[in-house]
């Protein structure tokens, strides 16, 4: 993300659109709330660039908030963000074509101070990885449950024998903010598994999974299928 561009002053109005002149953007809500409308990102030619705003709130947004909002486009996968803490900033960067990351600081005190995947993994053949459950605290996973806690919103995928991606757009841009943490697991052959997990670009995490017996081959090592049963995973992103 690069903040270049005009240091801008908006006052004594409901309403302000963002122009490509604009770089950091100074809303003042003492007396109305404030909608904030970033550009289009194809429209404006800002596909495969790393255009972004800053936009501070003067002191009031805990009374009157500032909804930031894009033309045509999404916020973080949904239609906005709200700026509700006094004196609140938001990071306005490019996900993709047709979405925004906006990360906002400082967070309410009631609100996480990170976004988090938290879940029990299973997996089988050449399909993603799907969410399951603990059955009374043994590996027998019930199917198709939901995370434990999912604020970050991404998508698991399958990539090649023993590799998926979990994937959100523009979530891992900043790594020293990303923790990944997995749980204990064994295969459901019974045999150890090791499994690897590491950011691929700024909108995929992948992980690799391993029968641990085969360090000691010879043959080589590569990633397998089907081995992951009741696996525990964490992500958080902090903002």
């Amino acid at each position: 993300m690069k903040v270049t561009g005009n240091v801008k002053y908006i006052t004594g109005v409901t309403q302000y659109v963002v122009d490509g002149n604009d770089g950091e953007i100074n809303v003042d809500t003492s007396v109305y709330a404030v909608t904030i409308i970033l550009p289009n990102i194809v429209n404006s030619g800002y596909e495969n660039t790393e255009k972004g705003f800053v936009i501070n709130d003067m002191g009031n947004a805990g009374t009157n908030n500032i909804t930031i909002v894009a033309a045509g486009n999404t916020v973080n996968s949904s239609s906005s963000v709200v700026i509700s803490v006094n004196s609140g900033t938001a990071k306005c960067s490019i996900a993709n074509k047709t979405e925004w990351f906006v990360v906002t600081e400082p967070t309410t005190s009631s609100a996480a101070s990170y976004l988090i995947y938290d879940a029990y993994l299973k997996q089988s053949g050449v399909t993603a990885p799907i969410e399951c459950d603990m059955n009374a605290g043994t590996i027998v996973p019930n199917v198709a449950n939901p995370p434990l806690q999912d604020t970050l919103l991404g998508v698991w995928s399958y990539v090649s024998a023993g590799q998926f991606n979990y994937t959100k757009a523009g979530a891992f841009a900043n790594r020293a903010k990303v923790s990944v943490k997995l749980s204990d697991n064994r295969a459901n052959q019974g045999s150890d598994i090791l499994i690897y997990p590491y950011i691929l670009n700024d909108n995929t995490i992948r992980v690799s999974v391993f029968l641990a017996d085969a360090f000691l081959s010879p043959a080589g090592v590569s990633p397998q299928n089907g081995k992951m049963y009741a696996q525990g995973i964490e992500i958080k992103v902090y903002l």
